[in-house]
């Protein structure tokens, strides 16, 4: 009895150390699967931003053009980003912050500059407040975004768009030690964007 009871016993711990294995593998593959998925969400994204870019000659390399050669505390002055804004249409990647009604045809997009990509590699820009004011088709704002009005997630980044930007204001803000916050805001018009919704991912 004794010797059935160890049988017994290493067949049960046998058949609980394959279930285990089996869980464990299950669990991998699905997360590798979901990584995959992800990967392949990341350059579906990505090519397509590569496509806005060349379709509209945008300049997605003003944000090295404004600060490359800037220490991380230096100001950066609204004449330089006219400079790197105003001559062609760019890629602004951020957040859609509001949208509004402008007119009968076009809605009115506020998206602030949340690119951590950029961020990383020019660090001026953690001093920067920068913005865009668009005026954008409300035919192509509901066909990106379904519900338009309704953003279902705040992500780091949910927006790439094409901006062609006619002027830049700078709004000054005060705080309640009398600390000045300078804003400096691109107006102009939308040319064409991709947005990102994560939610089913």
């Amino acid at each position: 009895m004794k010797y059935f009871g160890r049988i017994l016993f290493i067949l049960v711990a046998i058949v609980a150390g394959i279930y285990y294995y089996n869980d464990i593998q299950n669990e991998r593959a699905i997360e590798k699967t979901k990584e995959e998925k992800r990967i392949e969400y990341e350059n579906e994204i990505n090519l397509k931003i590569n496509q806005m870019v060349q379709k509209y000659n945008a300049n997605d390399n003003w944000t090295e053009d404004l600060t490359s050669n800037k220490d991380f505390l230096a100001p950066v002055m609204t004449i330089e980003i006219e400079r790197v804004w105003l001559n062609n249409p760019i890629l602004f990647i951020g957040n859609i912050d509001d949208i509004s009604t402008y007119n009968q045809s076009d809605y009115l997009l506020s998206i602030s500059y949340s690119s951590f990509d950029s961020l990383s590699k020019y660090p001026a820009l953690y001093s920067l407040d920068i913005e865009l004011e668009l005026k954008c088709p409300k035919k192509l704002v509901d066909t990106k975004i379904p519900n338009s009005g309704i953003i279902k997630s705040f992500l780091e980044s949910n927006t790439a768009i094409i901006a062609q930007v006619d002027s830049v204001k700078n709004i000054k803000y005060f705080d309640d030690e009398g600390n000045q916050t300078n804003i400096r805001v691109g107006v102009g018009k939308c040319l064409d964007f991709i947005y990102v919704d994560n939610t089913n991912n």
